[in-house]
């Protein structure tokens, strides 16, 4: 679940990737997926069950979860084990170093991002070169070492 933009190549709220064979497109099984929920596309998402549980996860205030509780019990249920995890201190202190490594996740990850899109433009200025200077596609992605 990402607050942030982590998909930029899709629209959707909801996507989910799968290992699949280099060359022939076929998953490697059923049974690995990768779900990215990015809360900042919520309006987008079809499945209204799913977007009630962004929303409330996505909550800010006690005043929020408390709105969600007194419309279904399901959600006051929820809301009754974050009150227990955040009343006790141990847990309190895990939820908070969980917090401190997304957060720290997120920063390498901007960056990585960073850095991958300054190559990628710099192979992208070197591959325009290339081919102004007269090689063709396949030779220029080989001299790259793109192909």
């Amino acid at each position: 679940m990402a607050d942030f933009d982590f998909i930029p190549e899709s629209e959707k709220c909801h996507t989910v990737f799968q290992t699949l064979e280099k060359d022939e497109h076929f998953p490697f099984n059923d049974l690995e997926e990768i779900h990215v929920l990015c809360l900042k596309k919520l309006s987008r998402l079809d499945d209204e069950g799913l977007r009630e549980w962004l929303r409330f996860i996505s909550s800010e205030s006690k005043e929020e979860f408390m709105e969600f509780a007194k419309k279904d019990p399901v959600f006051e249920r929820a809301v009754d084990v974050l009150t227990t995890v955040s009343a006790d201190d141990y847990n309190r202190m895990l939820y908070e170093a969980r917090l401190k490594e997304w957060r720290d996740n997120k920063s390498r990850i901007d960056g990585a991002l960073a850095e991958c899109r300054a190559e990628h433009q710099q192979q992208m200025r070197e591959f325009a070169s290339l081919i102004r200077q007269g090689y063709s596609v396949d030779e220029a992605e080989k001299r790259l070492g793109l192909s």
